[in-house]
């Protein structure tokens, strides 16, 4: 902290903390803004400072950024940094603040932004220069006005300005807004309408943004038929993040168009896609899977994916997609219909083409489900999920470890979950199928209620448990609730140990009784 005002204090103080902003490791000038109630201390004591030119503006535009910073680390960031706690403070505190505030707008991400409860014909606003505009209109109770439509369409008025639109009130309140729409903006950058309040299409124009938005990165939409943004999405080359929640019939698979316009967005990190179907339909037979025509495109910088919906409509998506980056992948395939959801060959391959490389796999059973989550060497488990697939089952594990194959090959931790009382061949799950394709697990965490059928999997009928199976495996743990059927597993997995030991490669069998907190952890793994 600055305890004094001196030109030789001020500069030790700047030659101190401001490399540590260039790192992004804060400094403890940016904790003085950090504390609200130091704020007022502060303004006064470096008001007087800059009124008498003590600090260049471009030392005050650090310190101001490195104040953003940290409100950035915080909940409603873009609210908080655009309000009286944010710049706007900043900008009225003295002259010299306020020229380094409005000198560097891009710097210190300054925005007007208007909601609601933010005017756009607000009186300050004719005294500040033309920054650029937020617009956020979120559901609030009450009804729609028309006031607040007259406020909504002045906010959007200046075109050239507006960098960002999120509307989340329901779609008829919002229909003159989304006629407002029907023009271009040149400079929108993210666009967003939702949650899934849209009852009828109709109410979007079909000229939404005059189909033209070369400039938006962000892009969300709670629609029902994607075929009426067709133009906005074939435009929409630049897009780094899109969210789509669309609503279709069963049999639906991705258009040609579609797919083409996805092909097109070479800069796109995260595609989330969610399908939800029209209620009283039943689901029909799925429709076959078709011939892939055209080339596969690789979008190199695509690392973020999900889904949610019906097999075949994502495995027609990967199988014209690649993604060499892929490090998160999250779907959902749903029930429905009466083929099966297995085997998803398309989606296995995608994965493989990836290059990804398994440290850690859990397999969870519940509810006829196979939830199957992989973890990479920069990304465990325990922190997030970075693979994860939900397959209604019936699901073949043998199968899945083959097509699987090249990235379970480095696989060193296996967690095995299990919630029900599927069972497959011969009474029990194939595992040997699985686990000849993890060739290097030295710990197996299971449950203890499919802990005898793992060990079993390891037993040739009468003959000498298969060393050859898991043959680096070091470590076996079972977790149980309160220690029940300990004699019978240590039982079961007696021979594997014996046959190790002889063989010169121990086994521990380690018993963990199952906590609240054990339970939680391993809830996230599975």
């Amino acid at each position: 902290m600055i305890q004094t005002t001196s030109n030789e204090s001020i500069s030790h103080a700047i030659r101190a903390n401001t490399p540590a902003y260039s790192r992004g490791q804060g400094s403890s000038m940016s904790m003085i803004l950090t504390r609200s109630t130091a704020r007022t201390v502060l303004a006064n004591r470096w008001s007087c400072m800059a009124r008498a030119d003590k600090l260049p503006e471009n030392v005050l535009v650090e310190i101001f950024d490195a104040y953003r910073r940290d409100i950035e680390l915080q909940p409603g960031y873009k609210y908080v940094w655009n309000s009286r706690d944010g710049w706007f403070t900043l900008a009225h505190v003295c002259r010299n603040w306020r020229r380094a505030v409005f000198s560097s707008p891009s710097r210190l991400h300054v925005h007007l932004l208007f909601t609601p409860r933010r005017s756009s014909k607000a009186p300050v606003l004719n005294s500040l220069p033309p920054f650029p505009i937020l617009i956020d209109y979120y559901p609030e109770t009450g009804t729609w006005t028309k006031e607040d439509e007259s406020l909504a369409l002045a906010a959007v008025s200046d075109r050239s300005r507006v960098r960002e639109i999120a509307l989340q009130r329901q779609c008829p309140e919002m229909a003159g807004l989304f006629k407002a729409l029907s023009h271009p903006f040149p400079k929108l950058e993210s666009l967003e309408i939702g949650p899934a309040y849209c009852d009828h299409e109709t109410l979007l124009p079909a000229g939404f943004l005059s189909g033209s938005a070369l400039s938006l990165r962000r892009l969300s939409l709670r629609i029902l038929l994607l075929t009426r943004f067709s133009p906005l999405l074939s435009s929409a080359t630049g897009l780094v993040e899109l969210t789509l929640t669309l609503k279709i019939a069963y049999t639906v698979l991705p258009e040609a168009w579609f797919i083409a316009s996805l092909q097109r967005m070479s800069h796109l990190r995260r595609l989330e896609l969610n399908l939800n179907y029209y209620t009283g339909i039943r689901f029909y037979e799925l429709p076959e899977l078709p011939a892939r025509t055209g080339d596969v495109v690789r979008l190199s910088e695509l690392t973020h994916i999900f889904f949610s919906g019906h097999r075949l409509y994502f495995l027609a998506l990967v199988d014209r997609l690649g993604a060499p980056l892929l490090q998160h992948l999250d779907v959902v395939f749903l029930r429905g219909g009466s083929r099966h959801s297995f085997p998803i060959p398309h989606l296995c391959k995608f994965i493989c083409d990836a290059e990804c490389q398994f440290t850690e796999v859990s397999l969870g059973f519940a509810d006829q489900e196979l939830r199957f989550c992989a973890g990479t060497s920069s990304q465990s488990l325990f922190d997030v999920q970075p693979f994860k697939i939900v397959i209604p089952g019936p699901v073949s594990l043998e199968q899945l470890g083959q097509e699987l194959s090249g990235p379970l090959t480095t696989v060193e931790e296996l967690s095995i979950a299990w919630d029900s009382d599927l069972r497959y061949k011969n009474g029990r799950i194939q595992w040997r199928g699985f686990f000849k394709h993890v060739p290097q697990v030295k710990k197996v965490r299971v449950l203890s209620r499919v802990a005898p059928d793992v060990a079993h999997s390891f037993q040739q009928g009468d003959q000498e448990p298969d060393l050859d199976l898991l043959p680096a495996l070091e470590v076996v743990e079972v977790f149980s609730a309160l220690g029940h059927r300990y004699k019978s597993i240590c039982s079961a997995f007696e021979p594997l140990i014996t046959a190790r030991k002889r063989a010169g490669r121990p086994i521990r069998l380690l018993w963990t009784i199952w906590r609240q907190d054990s339970a939680l952890v391993w809830g996230r793994v599975t």
